[in-house]
């Protein structure tokens, strides 16, 4: 079962590089781009869902990239 590590309103923390990952053997993880090849090959990866993270302005027009961030639950592997 996953652990609440976090309080409402808290800003999520981001992790830069492997070392920096929860200790835990299960924890959600917020992508931006690509899972990296390091946490790939040491995890289970499971996608959850997909949030669009464009803000448009009320009354305000125009046309964005989307960007959007990827939720998924990695659970460690025993290799």
């Amino acid at each position: 079962m996953l652990k609440k590590n976090y309080e409402i309103a808290e800003p999520i923390k981001k992790v830069t590089n492997f070392k920096q990952l929860p200790k835990n053997n299960n924890f959600a993880l917020l992508v931006k781009d690509s899972i990296p090849k390091q946490i790939k090959d040491n995890f289970d990866i499971k996608f959850i869902e997909q949030f669009d993270e464009n803000y448009v302005k009320r009354g305000k027009r125009g046309h964005k990239s989307r960007r959007t961030l990827k939720l998924y639950l990695l659970e460690r592997n025993n290799n």
